[in-house]
């Protein structure tokens, strides 16, 4: 019976309680937040899935120290209009150029477009950066 007033005393001088309802509170809380997770992890699957505006790099040709031609198809949702940034990188990976591609909204879903880069020095390739509904 000392046992038990002392650990009493002991709770009640340190504000320690008995009950379980913290440890409730902390697995409801756990359960919301992981829940709140999935569905974000959902959400990042589906949209990355279904973007309206797709590009992808067909090829590219180094002309000279001053420009790069680049070829790309892109593929929007319902036609609609579009642009592409382009950049050209040089041997250390460092930007040297860049442009942007106009994509008309002409109603066509799929298209291939070609562009060139102007660059301020010698590129060693041309690369598709981002392409974003307008």
């Amino acid at each position: 019976m000392g046992d038990s007033t002392t650990s009493e005393v002991l709770d009640e001088r340190y504000g320690r309680r008995r009950d379980r309802s913290g440890r409730l509170r902390v697995a409801v809380l756990a359960g919301v937040l992981a829940a709140a997770l999935l569905a974000w992890v959902a959400w990042a699957a589906w949209h990355d899935g279904h973007q309206p505006v797709r590009g992808q790099l067909v090829g590219y040709v180094v002309v000279d120290a001053t420009k790069v031609d680049v070829r790309l198809d892109v593929t929007t949702s319902h036609g609609q209009a579009a642009f592409c940034e382009m950049r050209a990188s040089g041997p250390t990976g460092d930007v040297v150029g860049r442009t942007t591609v106009t994509v008309p909204g002409d109603g066509r879903r799929s298209r291939r477009l070609e562009a060139t880069i102007p660059t301020a020095s010698l590129a060693v390739n041309g690369v598709l950066h981002a392409c974003r509904a307008s």
